[in-house]
Order: structure tokens, then sequence, then C-alpha cells
């Protein structure tokens, strides 16, 4: 069996809890359209989509970024805007614009 998969960022607890208060505040101000908000302990910030993989793909993955993760810090991510696509009128996705603060350890990863 195939999986989604896509290589992210795991969030703070604190700024998990900072987003989902977000989260409350923008299903308040939604009377239009239901909206399905990702549950707060599956927020992240992702880096890559790699599509659906199977098994063994994904254990090589693993073993891969774990190896290449080894020396990294960890990142100063600050948010900005919400956004959402294709258009914010009919949105699929929406999300909130992330960017770090101190050096360039993301794009690095990238």
């Amino acid at each position: 069996m195939k999986k989604r998969l896509f290589i992210a960022f795991n969030l703070p607890d604190e700024t998990k809890k900072h987003i989902s208060s977000l989260i409350l505040e923008l299903d308040k101000l939604n009377k239009r359209v239901a909206i399905k908000w990702v549950k707060p302990q599956l927020l992240h910030l992702t880096l890559h989509f790699l599509g659906y993989l199977d098994k063994n793909q994904e254990e090589q993955i693993i073993k891969t970024l774990s190896e290449a993760v080894a020396n990294y810090r960890v990142a100063k991510v600050e948010t900005g805007a919400i956004g959402a696509f294709p258009n914010s009128i009919s949105p699929r996705i929406i999300y909130l614009e992330c960017r770090e603060v101190e050096g360039d350890i993301i794009g690095s990863l990238q």
C-alpha cells in the first residue's frame, strides 16, 4: 500500500497552540463554506511533497533523512500572512506564511 508522503518540520507545541487559536478565529469568520481544518497535532511546515510511495521507499527516505539532518540545529521561524490557493474565494488549501529568522537552515535542507 502506498502512502502520501512529504518532508516537513514538526512545530513546537506553543506554535501549534497559537495557530490553533488562529484557526478558531478564521472558522468564526467563515459563514459560507465548511472547511476541514488540520488537527493541531498534525500542523507542520512542509519542505517538499514526495507523492505516493511504498513502504520500502518510505523506510529508505527515513534512513537517508535521519542521517542528513543529524548535524543541523533547530531553525527559528516567524509567521506572516495567511494565504490560500487556488484563491481565497474558493480555497483548497489555506496556509500560514513562514520565514526563517536566522540563517538558511531550511533552504539548505531543501
